[in-house]
């Protein structure tokens, strides 16, 4: 099992933001050190608490004081952000970092985040923004000029005009065809983690901000993605070459736990291996 850390921060008030950041990039090269292999630092926007207004700033600055930890957005919040912005500073992060960034992506969920960079839509469209934002930036990531993008929230247009003489390249990220993704979700019914399920990305799913009843959704969301899984090892006969199942529990009288379950690339025997999983998942809880 590897060892990694979500990280929100809950800054003591007496100390300044300054402060407390130097202090968390210290702490977490220590933990490098210890063998933790991956950081997911949570992004806000407008929150006192837990504030990473810029996740991906933060893990530019990480990326010097480490040299082998995963460093994730978590989570790059797609619906109020332009996705060519999104795409370049992403690319460049994998860059600067060679190769060690993995890209979380969500609509995030702070009420006051969403009136600030002036997006005041109903649920369904904000979460369209968030899955035309992903399929643009994937696309820009993926295909050179000339593209024209035309979504119901963006354009993005890329002309080959210039090419010649190296204009019309946006930087594409150092692991191709994209960093690793991932998206997170606590419903059962959650719309993110089925999206990500349906494109073999990495989910993430955590149970400790919710109250007690709630804990049992964890299963069902784990049965859920088992079965996008499943279906994609019957599609295609295998998964991806990397894929990782993150379970958060809570169990009486400890912190929240995280376990990590990582596939190999190629399945031979499907039947085994998808009970292997369930077996897994079952046994967490």
């Amino acid at each position: 099992m590897e060892r990694g850390i979500f990280s929100m921060p809950l800054p003591p008030r007496e100390k300044t933001p300054s402060q407390c950041f130097k202090e968390y990039s210290d702490w977490f090269s220590v933990l490098e050190d210890k063998g933790f292999g991956e950081l997911w630092p949570g992004e806000h926007l407008t929150c006192l608490w837990e504030n990473y207004p810029a996740g991906d700033l933060f893990l530019t600055a990480l990326s010097r004081h480490t040299s082998t930890m995963k460093l994730g957005t978590g989570i790059s919040i797609l619906p109020l952000q332009h996705p060519g912005e999104v795409a370049l500073r992403i690319a460049f992060l994998d860059q600067l970092s060679r190769r060690r960034i993995m890209f979380g992506v969500g609509p995030g969920g702070v009420p006051s985040d969403r009136p600030f960079m002036n997006v005041t839509v109903e649920h369904d469209k904000y979460f369209g923004r968030f899955v035309e934002s992903l399929q643009m930036i994937l696309h820009i990531w993926k295909y050179e000029a000339p593209y024209k993008l035309e979504g119901k929230y963006w354009t993005i247009a890329l002309p080959a005009n210039g090419r010649d003489i190296t204009l019309a390249n946006p930087m594409k990220p150092y692991q191709q065809p994209h960093p690793p993704a991932a998206l997170p979700g606590n419903s059962p019914k959650s719309k993110s983690l089925r999206v990500g399920g349906k494109n073999g990305w990495l989910p993430i799913t955590g149970s400790f901000c919710l109250p007690n009843e709630h804990f049992i959704t964890g299963k069902p969301i784990a049965r859920e993605q088992l079965r996008q899984i499943a279906f994609q090892i019957l599609m295609i006969g295998q998964l991806p070459e990397k894929h990782s199942l993150w379970i958060q529990t809570k169990k009486p009288e400890t912190m929240p736990v995280m376990d990590r379950w990582e596939s190999p690339t190629n399945v031979t025997c499907l039947s085994f291996f998808c009970a292997a999983i369930v077996q897994m998942v079952i046994s967490i809880y």
